[in-house]
Parts: C-alpha cells; sequence; structure tokens
C-alpha cells in the first residue's frame, strides 16, 4: 500500500507541476502580446501624427491634389500622393515636364521641412520615389522607363535639396533621395 500512496503522490506532483508550467506559459504569451500591442499602438499613433503634421503642412498643395494617406500595403507607411497631372511625362520620354519642375521646386523643400523635423526624422526611414508608365509597350520598355522617371524626380529633387540643405540640415541616414 505505501508504494500505491507513493506512486499517487508523485502522479500529483507531476500533474502539479505541468499546470504551473502551463500557466506560466500562458501568462508569458499574455505578456508577450500585450507588449507587441503596446509597440504596435505608439508605431500607429507615431504614423498619424507624421500623416497629420504633413497633411498640416502640405495643405496648399492640396488644391492642387496632392493628398497624404496611409499606405494599405505598409502598415509603417505613409503614401504623398502626387495628381497625375502634376507630373506628366511627354510618352516614352523621362525628361520631367515644366510643370513638374515647377511643382518640385515648390513641393520638395515643405516635405523635406517635415521629414527632416526633429520630431520625426528618427522615424522615417526612407522616402521612396515610384515612377510609373502607361500600359503600352512591355515590361521590358516599361519598367526601365518608370526608373528613370523616377530617377528624373529625385534629381530634380536633390538639386533643390542641395540649395535648401544649406539652411537646414540634412541627416542622410533619416532621408534617403
Amino acid at each position: 500500500m505505501a508504494i500505491s500512496g507513493t506512486r499517487n503522490g508523485g502522479d500529483s506532483l507531476s500533474s502539479s507541476l505541468t499546470d504551473l508550467m502551463t500557466s506560466l506559459m500562458v501568462i508569458f504569451i499574455l505578456l508577450l502580446v500585450a507588449t507587441w500591442h503596446n509597440a504596435a499602438a505608439k508605431v500607429e499613433n507615431t504614423r498619424n501624427l507624421i500623416l497629420d503634421k504633413l497633411s498640416r503642412d502640405l495643405q496648399e498643395f492640396a488644391q492642387k491634389g496632392v493628398s497624404v494617406e496611409k499606405d494599405p500595403a505598409d502598415p509603417l507607411g505613409l503614401l504623398v500622393v502626387v495628381p497625375t497631372g502634376l507630373l506628366n511625362f511627354i510618352k516614352d520620354s523621362s525628361d520631367l515636364p515644366d510643370a513638374g519642375n515647377d511643382f518640385l521646386l515648390q513641393f520638395t523643400p515643405r516635405l523635406a521641412a517635415t521629414a527632416c523635423n526633429d520630431t520625426y526624422k528618427k522615424e522615417i526611414s526612407s522616402i521612396v520615389v515610384e515612377g510609373h508608365t502607361d500600359t503600352d509597350g512591355t515590361d521590358e520598355i516599361n519598367l526601365p522607363l518608370s526608373q528613370r522617371r523616377a530617377l528624373s524626380v529625385v534629381q530634380k529633387t536633390h538639386f533643390k535639396m542641395q540649395r535648401f540643405v544649406s539652411s537646414f540640415r540634412v541627416n542622410t541616414g533619416s532621408l534617403v533621395l
């Protein structure tokens, strides 16, 4: 009988340890989820603050159709959407049209001032410029053309930024041009 009692006591101890370990694992998972949720809320809050600041700072461009939106494909990203008409390129060309050049000369300093603001520059890891083409032509033709168009915008923006940098320090680790 004594052997049988010890055996039942051992099962009870084993069961208690299993229950304890399971409870600790559940607590750990709950803490992990809470920490992740708090970090995600902080990131979302920062994104919303930058979105609001950009929207206010670019308000004069909103009349031209420029908008600032959350990127649905990237939970950390924002899109500054420039309407089609402002940067229309001539078919099969990557030369920046005069209207696009004028727009960038006005737009770039305002965007840079917000992106390089001490409050946000540590939060912004990159600025991506995308170029697009129409659906005519093959991918072998349109992809390089899209890239040349984006580069044309970046070069014009960079030229404007070189003048702007003398009065506003740019941290190249925070702003990619």
